[in-house]
């Protein structure tokens, strides 16, 4: 993997949960902490919806519940809880067999992060498995059990709402986006890298070998799975070079409009539409204020002015932006977004240095962000809040 080039190329394929703890609380909850270290892993081919979903299952019960008597690297569930948490009606014990003998070829590269780039802690994480009477008896790899107990760094995840994801890259996606749920944002990424990640680092599929490719076939449903099914909202955004992506990061927050995504889905929007108007949501924007503005202005309009936005929430040497909704809409009025940007030119622009900036009539006098603000409450707050 080509990790050691990139410190915070991260995605996950398993999950670890909390510290090792009696009975079968933390199974029932589907909730446990994932060591970082696993969480940064790189599977060498393509994992399938139901082998990623397997694999956090059985790390996650060999995390909460004790070996086997005789050895202190197996463990046992019953295949009746491993239906359960997979939340399938079926109980086609075959095809259980099946991604479980597929399983135990899967080699994954574990903590990519490491920027010693010497060790490339490659191993089949589950080298053993007997399926016996109901009852699953599985072996996972030593240097894969030391990281269970990892509790230094760890990525808060649920497996309730990870069963109900069903795109192949939306639970590396999700995973990844947990990660950085605290932060709002991830690091920048090279497309290719972040691509290994959410499908494989070797044995690409064809169909996800250019950008055009991955963001259509494999990136957009699954940013659309998670928005939709889960508790976070994510956003993907962009970075390019000579009008070619090079490389993106995710925006991520709490997803409090859940149903309003869904209709916005169901309502036939474009994969576009729907990602503008989740990035809105991430700014802060309500549902009612992001569809308004979706009708009033153009989507390249948006885009531009969300842009803007952005580079001003990205200027650290300036006072923290408190409310990026209202400036957007602001710069969306006023056509801010087709001035040059301090950040590109290194130019000062008044806009940056002061909050809002707007240039008051011939003195050039600059009004704050306050000043802009206050007299324009009253008649805004009912569209800014939605």
């Amino acid at each position: 993997m080509r990790g050691p080039q990139d410190p915070e190329f991260d995605l996950p394929k398993f999950f670890l949960s909390t510290k090792r703890t009696k009975g079968s609380s933390g199974n029932r909850t589907g909730k446990f902490q994932k060591s970082n270290a696993l969480v940064h892993n790189n599977p060498q081919v393509a994992m399938t919806v139901m082998q990623q979903k397997m694999t956090n299952i059985w790390l996650k019960n060999a995390q909460q519940t004790p070996a086997v008597p005789e050895s202190e690297v197996r463990w046992k569930i019953p295949t009746s809880e491993v239906f359960g948490q997979l939340e399938v009606s079926t109980r086609n014990h075959k095809h259980l067999e099946k991604i479980i003998n597929q399983m135990m070829s899967i080699k994954v590269r574990w903590d990519v992060m490491n920027e010693k780039g010497i060790a490339k802690n490659y191993a089949v994480v589950f080298p053993y498995c007997k399926v016996e009477q109901g009852v699953i008896t599985y072996e996972i790899q030593t240097e894969v059990i030391k990281l269970l107990n990892e509790f230094e760094s760890y990525t808060n995840i649920n497996l309730k709402e990870i069963s109900k994801l069903s795109k192949k890259s939306s639970i590396p996606l999700y995973e990844l986006a947990s990660r950085y749920l605290n932060i709002g944002y991830s690091r920048w990424f090279e497309w290719d890298k972040f691509r290994d990640m959410l499908v494989a680092a070797d044995n690409i599929p064809n169909n996800a070998k250019s950008w055009a490719l991955f963001n259509a076939r494999y990136l957009m449903p699954a940013v659309e799975d998670v928005n939709a099914q889960t508790d976070i909202l994510v956003t993907i955004e962009q970075r390019k070079f000579n009008r070619k992506i090079t490389h993106v990061r995710i925006a991520v927050t709490h997803n409090n409009n859940k149903n309003s995504l869904n209709n916005v889905a169901l309502a036939g929007h474009s994969p576009e539409k729907f990602e503008l108007f989740s990035q809105l949501i991430v700014l802060g924007f309500r549902e009612k204020s992001a569809q308004l503005l979706m009708k009033q202005y153009s989507a390249d309009e948006i885009k531009l002015a969300m842009e803007y936005t952005k580079k001003r929430l990205e200027a650290t040497n300036l006072t923290k932006l408190q409310f990026p909704d209202r400036y957007l809409s602001h710069a969306l009025k006023n056509k801010l977004y087709l001035e040059p940007a301090s950040f590109t030119n290194g130019k000062s622009l008044e806009l940056f240095a002061k909050g809002w900036g707007a240039v008051s009539g011939r003195s050039g006098a600059v009004i704050t962000e306050e000043a802009w603000w206050k007299p324009r409450c009253i008649a805004s707050s009912a569209w800014a809040s939605g």
